[in-house]
């Protein structure tokens, strides 16, 4: 039997959808929306699982959630975990799969050795100014840069403009090299 939605809901459920998968995804998310309720600052309301401080905003939203809307909440939080842990377990770089979390984080750091040898050969193959940059690039999201890390994508990006034309340096920006296997990477990229 055929049930004719409106334009309205289905254009709700589609932004809910949406709202929802962002949040298993570990993307900013308006859990306002996921959770069908009025707020006076929807900015408050849009989120991150992998956020430092994501316990403490919800816990200071909590008050205008529903239980319904925590157990919404706990069900999210718990596939974004899943699908991180298997983020983790599963390199798509390397295609490693590991059993154990302790196995897999084993195979990240011998991975980023043998990337990071890579890439100090690329340097040590590059010009002065080439060579300068890319070192730059690695201390800057190993150990920050004014006092903040910069992002994967800003490490890839600046690899890639100072990578010299060579074989190996082909194989690094193949591999989307060094930051998927960081030691310093929490969620695989």
């Amino acid at each position: 039997m055929y049930v004719p939605i409106d334009k309205d809901t289905d254009k709700n459920s589609k932004k809910v959808t949406g709202e929802i998968l962002k949040a298993i995804l570990g993307n900013k998310a308006k859990f306002d929306v996921i959770f069908g309720i009025e707020v006076k600052n929807p900015k408050e309301w849009v989120l991150t699982f992998n956020s430092d401080d994501f316990d403490d905003k919800i816990e200071g939203l909590s008050s205008q959630m529903t239980d319904e809307d925590s157990e919404i909440l706990l069900i999210l939080k718990e596939l974004y975990f899943a699908l991180n842990l298997s983020d983790i377990l599963n390199n798509s770089v390397t295609d490693k799969n590991a059993k154990t979390l302790s196995e897999a984080m084993i195979n990240r750091y011998d991975d980023h050795k043998n990337q990071l040898a890579m890439l100090k050969k690329v340097i040590d193959s590059s010009d002065k100014k080439h060579a300068k940059e890319l070192k730059e690039a690695y201390s800057a999201y190993i150990d920050g840069e004014n006092n903040k890390k910069i992002s994967f994508e800003d490490l890839k990006k600046r690899i890639q403009k100072n990578l010299v034309d060579s074989e190996l340096s082909q194989k690094i920006n193949d591999l989307s090299i060094i930051g998927e296997n960081t030691p310093t990477s929490t969620s695989g990229g």
